[in-house]
């Protein structure tokens, strides 16, 4: 697979659009729900503000309970991340149909510019919530504790599935999954804290190259 079929990929995973093929009416209506209150309530957040909207005014705005809310979401942070925990399966496949010559950081390295390049197409999207997170600590909270740590268990599992070991008596998928997140993670927030002005595959290949990966 080249890097233009894979970019296109990884952007239909990330987007959600992967998940519409071949589903029943009841499954597409789901999907529709999940996406009005995604954009109910990034409306809300830039018209009355953040941390002045609460669940239950996205809820109104949709026009369905908190109950249902929750089936979506769990919690007013994660709507800002979409349906993030959806696509770790189809990233995990990405990653294990990597070349086999390419080492565990060469592999990630790759992946990274091709994330790079779809987050430049989502860029007002992601200096919007580095606006709103310059304001309520509790986004930037539930990117470090939640999203970071069930991430970098999936990069984890799917180097140890490449290497050929066990991810609970080798430690070496547990390192490079840590070190591949915090490259990425830097080079992410020095792009964001500069109004996305350069190219985010720069950062990336800046950070990775820091790590001995060049």
């Amino acid at each position: 697979m080249n890097n233009n079929m894979e970019e296109a990929r990884l952007e239909t995973i990330i987007e959600g659009t992967e998940e519409h093929r071949d589903l029943g009416r009841r499954e597409r209506k789901k999907i529709e729900t999940r996406q009005a209150l995604e954009e109910a309530a990034l409306k809300l957040f830039e018209t009355k503000g953040y941390d002045q909207t609460t669940i239950e005014d996205i809820t109104e705005a949709v026009d369905v309970s908190s109950r249902t809310f929750f089936r979506y979401f769990d919690s007013k942070e994660a709507v800002l991340f979409g349906n993030w925990q959806s696509y770790l399966s189809g990233i995990s496949e990405m990653l294990k149909n990597r070349p086999s010559e390419e080492t565990p950081l060469e592999t990630m390295k790759e992946f990274s510019l091709l994330y790079a390049q779809v987050m430049e197409t989502l860029k007002p999207r992601m200096l919007f919530i580095k606006k709103l997170s310059d304001i309520s600590t509790t986004i930037g909270d539930y990117e470090r504790e939640i999203m970071c740590p069930i991430i970098e268990e999936v990069l984890a599992t799917a180097f140890a599935d490449r290497m050929g070991v066990d991810i609970n008596a080798d430690m070496k998928p547990r390192i490079f999954a840590g070190v591949s997140i915090v490259a990425l993670n830097v080079a992410k927030l020095q792009w964001i804290e500069s109004d996305a002005k350069k190219p985010f595959c720069k950062f990336v290949e800046e950070a990775f190259n820091i790590v001995g990966c060049d």
